[in-house]
């Protein structure tokens, strides 16, 4: 007899394999951007940095969040940290992380 598959419970294999989770993952990461971009423009500059690592944790090596990390650590007058992220973005955009 075959038991049914809570909710709760864990994904399966074919759940896995078949991308779900990836693709959940990127929306995940475009909502955080999201978010960010608009704290960014209510000058909200904190909680847009906080948006947008979590972004980052998501996709890492994205550059375009990278840069929105940098501008927002630019507006917050921390400018080394942010001449870090940008290094890391120009990095990636050269194909050199």
């Amino acid at each position: 007899m075959r038991q049914e598959r809570e909710p709760s419970d864990p994904p399966t294999k074919p759940e896995i394999i078949s991308g779900e989770k990836e693709a959940h993952s990127t929306r995940d990461a475009h909502n955080h951007v999201s978010k960010g971009w608009l704290l960014e423009k209510l000058v909200r500059h904190e909680e847009a940095l906080a948006a947008y690592q979590e972004a980052s944790g998501i996709e890492p090596n994205n550059a375009d969040i990278l840069r929105s990390i940098g501008d927002v650590l630019t507006a917050l007058e921390r400018p080394q940290e942010a001449q870090q992220v940008y290094e890391k973005a120009r990095q990636l955009d050269s194909g050199h992380p």
